[in-house]
């Protein structure tokens, strides 16, 4: 298996993906919060680009399903976008409030990567932060298949945060027989390891960490950093994000 990693949206798209295992990472805060939703009972998430995307989306699940079947979550510039029933905080998305539901998902950066990746033939795109971490680790290890892991950023950069993330799912893997790392990968690896006893450390360190503290969500760094809390595997096919089903 050969280990591949991206630190932007862009960078992915660039790379052929047909026949290959993509791990969409974004740890602050679309990954942790669609796993987090999922965890509390969410039926499904359709990430959109853009805001507008996910506006015309709504309005069709509305028409498919029924208002009180959909709500409508993301952000822009970290906080909550008008009219939208929820942000991107995991700790909005309790069971009480997305239970049974379907939600359409806009955020400035994963589910723009999310579209650089969609129909570009890959074998299987899952959904991986700190929470989920263990058990993408576990799966993973079972298939010999070329992965990419692939980094949402911040504002088409990199991000400390999501590069750790990465590393440490190289670590995971990396004693295997026949793994081959990018230098890319390598490199994440070696940025994991620095933080390896301090992930919360981490995300205060990186500069879209220090955004969030900033506009008050203090709370949404110890959730995101929380390593295992959660064994779920989201999958993305076909523009939807569930639970994997073994």
């Amino acid at each position: 298996m050969k280990i591949d990693l991206s630190f932007t949206p862009s960078e992915s798209g660039l790379m052929k993906l047909t026949g290959k295992r993509v791990v969409v990472i974004d740890v602050l805060r679309a990954c942790s919060t669609m796993i987090h939703a999922l965890a509390r009972g969410c039926k499904d998430i359709y990430p959109c680009a853009t805001v507008g995307d996910a506006r015309r989306l709504f309005r069709q699940k509305v028409n498919e399903l029924s208002r009180d079947a959909v709500l409508l979550g993301g952000e822009r510039g970290g906080t909550k976008v008008k009219g939208f029933h929820l942000g991107n905080s995991p700790g909005e998305y309790s069971t009480g409030v997305v239970g049974g539901k379907t939600i359409v998902f806009t955020t400035s950066n994963c589910t723009r990567n999310l579209a650089f990746i969609k129909g570009k033939g890959a074998k299987e795109v899952l959904i991986c932060s700190f929470t989920n971490l263990p058990a993408v680790a576990e799966r993973l290890a079972g298939d010999d298949t070329d992965l990419l892991l692939s980094l949402s950023g911040t504002d088409g950069q990199m991000s400390l945060e999501d590069a750790v993330c990465g590393g440490m799912l190289v670590d995971a893997l990396r004693k295997r027989p026949g793994i081959v790392l990018s230098d890319s990968a390598r490199t994440a690896y070696i940025l994991y390891a620095n933080y390896r006893r301090n992930i919360r450390r981490a995300l205060l360190d990186s500069t879209h960490g220090k955004r969030l503290l900033e506009l008050g969500f203090r709370d949404d760094i110890s959730s995101c950093s929380r390593v295992g809390r959660y064994r779920l595997i989201p999958t993305y096919v076909r523009g939807r994000v569930a639970v994997a089903r073994a």
